[in-house]
């Protein structure tokens, strides 16, 4: 009992010295941030402006004429891997700037390693803020893999994480001592996972999760002392070798929905969308939805041994490289009924290669300059073909 009065009065104390009881979302990057970012095939300079965006500084009011384009996406669309003025959403934004004297911006909101649910915080307590015409919504392939479970439409206006069971008593009781004490057990597990090295850490969690001593050993030794390296350097994104020895079937759940835990979130994902779409039309923005695929979907060398994902034990279909797969089917069906224009790049993406281009990093595999360039090209040809945006100035052609 004087442990409990003691932690009580200790939390209480913390309150008064100015510390938090809780720790909100962040909708969006770190504001006005830089630093060169790099691993074993690149390094690009990533900043940000004053909203956190990758993006130029933008003023909330815009100028007579301009029209603004809010990109919604993940790391394709934010550009990892290159600079800011390569991205597609540049080149997009010098394409139709280049038309009329009028302002045009694209402004990138895309945000590296997050899914939909993200892409719409971002969207509600930054994009709205910028008075955008219009909004294009980049949905990646894994992005449904990204989505919570269990996710209702008063979920999207929480601006704080919910807890239950054992961690919501101990917040409600002592929640400034509970916020450090999380924070610090993360840093603990962090520097421990560093002891480890990639290889240790994957182990550990291996044995919690009953993964066998024989499925380990045989991932183990199928990868590169080069990527081992790499991980442990924190110059190579870990998470392509590691998540097939957990899920073989992630690419099978992603894009061809094949679990209840993938339909549980499909539905948390429609949640999302239909979410942005209500809130865009309340603000009488125009809506275009992209759909971005995977490597795995056009370019037939992705499906060959040296690949990260194949390495780690990822099941992948020769079938995802000129058919269409569930998820695909189902934003076709999705976009219909909601009347919203809808482009899917994986047939222009198989053309580029079918041509002889490289558009990802071989290893990271994000698109490359070629890459968005191509994505560029092929979403602004989409633009003007179906006048989805009529903000926008006309091709003079």
């Amino acid at each position: 009992m004087i442990l409990v009065v003691v932690l009580f009065a200790m939390d209480r104390l913390l309150g008064l010295l100015g510390f938090a009881s809780d720790t909100p979302f962040r909708s969006s990057h770190r504001e006005n941030y830089a630093k060169t970012r790099e691993n074993i095939e690149f390094e690009f300079e990533f900043a940000t402006n004053e909203f956190g965006l990758r993006y130029a500084p933008v003023k909330i009011e815009k100028s007579p004429g301009e029209v603004r384009v809010l990109l919604l996406g993940d790391s394709f669309t934010e550009g990892v891997g290159i600079d800011a003025d390569d991205t597609f959403g540049m080149y997009l934004e010098n394409l139709y700037g280049g038309r009329s004297g009028e302002e045009v911006r694209f402004i990138n909101a895309g945000l590296g390693g997050q899914g939909p649910l993200e892409f719409w915080r971002v969207f509600r307590d930054v994009g709205l803020k910028l008075n955008p015409d219009a909004l294009l919504l980049c949905i990646y392939a894994n992005d449904l893999a990204d989505t919570p479970e269990l996710l209702t439409r008063e979920d999207l206006y929480s601006l704080y994480p919910k807890r239950d069971g054992v961690d919501r008593l101990l917040h409600n009781f002592i929640p400034r001592i509970y916020i450090i004490g999380s924070e610090a057990i993360r840093i603990f597990k962090r520097e421990v996972s560093k002891a480890r090295g990639f290889v240790g850490t994957v182990e550990a969690l291996a044995d919690e999760r009953g993964v066998s001593k024989e499925a380990f050993k045989r991932w183990s030794e199928a990868l590169p002392p080069k990527l081992i390296e790499a991980s442990d350097n924190g110059e190579f994104n870990k998470s392509l070798l590691s998540v097939g020895l957990f899920n073989p079937d992630y690419w099978f759940e992603a894009l061809e929905i094949t679990t209840p835990r993938a339909e549980q979130k499909f539905r948390s994902f429609i949640t999302v969308l239909d979410e942005i779409a209500s809130v865009a039309r309340e603000h009488e923005m125009a809506i275009g939805v992209v759909y971005i695929p995977s490597p795995l979907q056009y370019d037939p060398s992705r499906h060959a041994d040296w690949n990260p994902w194949v390495i780690g034990g990822a099941r992948i279909d020769s079938d995802w490289l000129t058919g269409e797969t569930e998820l695909q089917r189902r934003l076709t069906d999705w976009t219909s009924a909601e009347g919203i224009p809808f482009f899917d790049l994986a047939p222009a993406l198989r053309e580029e290669i079918r041509a002889g281009r490289t558009l990802n990093y071989k290893l990271d595999g994000h698109w490359n300059t070629d890459g968005h360039r191509a994505a560029g090209r092929a979403i602004g040809g989409w633009l003007d073909a179906e006048s989805v945006f009529v903000e926008l100035p006309a091709n003079p052609s």
